[in-house]
C-alpha cells in the first residue's frame, strides 16, 4: 500500500505519521531529496539483508529539485506490489503531482482558517497580530499555535536567506518570500530563539506565566 500523508499543518499530519511508524519495528527511512533510484529499488525487495521491510518512509520527496530523479523514484513506487510505503510532505501537493501516483491514498492535513490568518499577520502592526491570535485560539490550543508559528518562521527565514531551498511552490512561495520581507535576519532568528526558550521554561516549569500570556509578549516584539 502506498500512502501520502500532505498539508500546510504540518504539526498534525507529523503527528499522524508518528502514530504510524510507532509500532513498526522494521522501518526504513529516507530524505526524498538524497534518496537515489538503486537503493530505493533495494528497499522495495520484499526481503534483504536485514530481515524483511514492514514500512517504508520517504519524507519530502515532491519537494526534490531533481527532477529526473523524482521522475525515476515516481515510476518505481508505482511498480512496487511488496512494500508498504509512507510518503510524508512538509507542504500541501498540487494536483498534477497527486496524479503522478495514481495508487497512492492521500490524507491532507489543513490549517484553519483562523490559524492561516493568525500566521498571515506576522508583520503587521502588532494589535491586528494579537486579534488574529486570539481569533486563532478558538480553534486550536496554544501549544499546536505556537508549534505552528515556530514552523512558518522558519520558512520566513529560508525564504528571506535561501530561498532556493524553500519547499513550497507557487503562490504559497510567492506569499512567504514577500512577508519575508518584513523582517530582518536577526529579528527572526531572535523571534526562533525566544519561541524555543519560552517553550523549554514551560516544559521545564521553569515559569509561572500560563503558554497565552508569554505567547503574547513574544508577540507584541513583531
Amino acid at each position: 500500500m502506498l500512502t501520502l500523508i500532505h498539508g500546510t499543518d504540518t504539526i498534525t499530519s507529523r503527528d499522524y505519521l508518528n502514530e504510524l511508524i510507532t509500532k513498526e519495528k522494521n522501518l526504513v527511512r529516507h530524505d526524498g531529496a538524497k534518496l537515489t533510484p538503486e537503493q530505493l529499488t533495494l528497499d522495495l525487495q520484499p526481503t534483504t539483508l536485514l530481515g524483511s521491510n514492514n514500512l517504508l518512509l520517504i519524507e519530502n520527496l515532491f519537494s526534490r529539485k531533481d527532477l529526473t530523479g523524482k521522475k525515476a523514484l515516481l515510476n518505481l513506487l508505482n511498480a512496487n506490489r511488496d512494500i508498504d510505503v509512507v510518503l510524508w510532505e512538509g507542504k500541501p501537493v498540487a494536483k498534477t503531482d497527486l496524479a503522478l501516483l495514481p495508487k497512492a491514498q492521500a490524507k491532507e492535513f489543513i490549517l484553519r482558517p483562523r490559524v492561516f490568518a493568525f500566521l498571515d499577520s506576522l508583520g503587521k502592526p502588532a494589535p491586528a497580530v494579537l486579534t488574529a491570535f486570539h481569533q486563532a485560539l478558538e480553534q486550536d490550543p496554544v501549544e499546536k499555535l505556537m508549534a505552528t508559528l515556530a514552523t512558518r518562521l522558519r520558512q520566513l527565514l529560508i525564504a528571506q536567506v535561501d530561498p532556493d531551498h524553500l519547499s513550497a511552490q507557487g503562490f504559497y512561495r510567492s506569499k512567504l518570500i514577500g512577508q519575508s520581507h518584513q523582517f530582518s535576519k536577526v529579528k527572526l532568528e531572535k523571534l526562533l530563539r525566544q519561541l524555543l526558550s519560552l517553550d523549554f521554561a514551560q516544559k521545564t516549569g521553569q515559569t509561572t506565566l500560563p503558554p497565552q500570556a508569554q505567547l503574547e509578549l513574544l508577540l507584541t516584539e513583531l
